[in-house]
């Protein structure tokens, strides 16, 4: 009996307290003076490919999420209290890996490529903020919008094994090492990236105490960012996932 009246004097509290402010504010702010956020993070970061179908003989293929880094500060703009316009300028750090080994059986060779991708970007976020009251002091924050990025510098590391028999029967293994910019290389193994990029942002968060965020921000890219230089129809796109932690001034 006691624990039943305990659990329903809690959710009379919780009622209570989501009554005392209004989930939706829909009045004029105080101020139009914008919000400053400054924040950084950590998350992953991808690619959408088509290396599998594209690259005869491919017989496996694995991609490898790395991990990602976010350094930014934020501008928002409230129009009502529950909405605003923002934009901002992140530092990008991404990373992805990946292995394919493609057989050639007509000459017994296996190929086997291993690549290491790290890149470095400046991204501009262009969002609508909704942002709703769950209590006086703890809000809830939602971005829609798109994102532009510009590529600043990259590299691409590759190591292959070529193993194949000679007219004696003998295996043989060959290892070679490459090291390839990652944007706009003139001679890239597979293809080139292209430093412009735009696409998607969706964020969702926690605003507490009016000046720490929490948020959860993800990307993803419309470009296809490949540079195909040879006879190969690459397709490729960004993905990427990050949490965020930063306060507003």
């Amino acid at each position: 009996m006691k624990k039943k009246t305990a659990i329903i004097a809690a959710l009379c509290l919780v009622a209570l307290t989501a009554n005392a402010v209004n989930f939706v504010d829909t009045s004029r702010p105080d101020s139009y003076r914008p919000d400053i956020n400054v924040h950084a993070g950590a998350g992953v970061s991808t690619i959408l490919q088509n290396y599998r179908s594209q690259i005869d003989g491919c017989a496996e293929f694995y991609l490898t999420p790395g991990c990602q880094s976010v350094f930014g500060v934020n501008v928002e703009l409230p129009l009502r209290n529950f909405f605003g316009l923002g934009t901002g300028m992140d530092y990008i750090i991404s990373n992805y890996n990946y292995s394919m080994t493609i057989l050639a059986p007509g000459q017994g060779t296996v190929y086997t490529l291993y690549s290491r991708n790290n890149y470095h970007a400046l991204e501009i976020p262009l969002y609508m903020l909704w942002r709703f009251n769950i209590g006086s002091k703890v809000h809830w924050d939602n971005q829609l919008g798109i994102y532009l990025s510009q590529g600043v510098t990259g590299r691409s590391h590759y190591k292959s094994y070529v193993s194949s028999t000679n007219d004696l029967g003998q295996s043989q293994v060959t290892t070679a090492i490459y090291h390839r910019d990652y944007y706009k290389d003139q001679d890239p193994l597979i293809s080139g990236n292209s430093r412009t990029d735009y696409g998607l942002h969706i964020a969702t968060g926690l605003m507490l105490s009016n000046h720490w965020t929490l948020n959860c921000v993800m990307h993803i890219g419309f470009v296809n960012v490949a540079r195909n230089l040879g006879v190969l129809d690459i397709h490729q796109h960004n993905l990427s996932a990050t949490f965020r932690v930063g306060y507003t001034f």
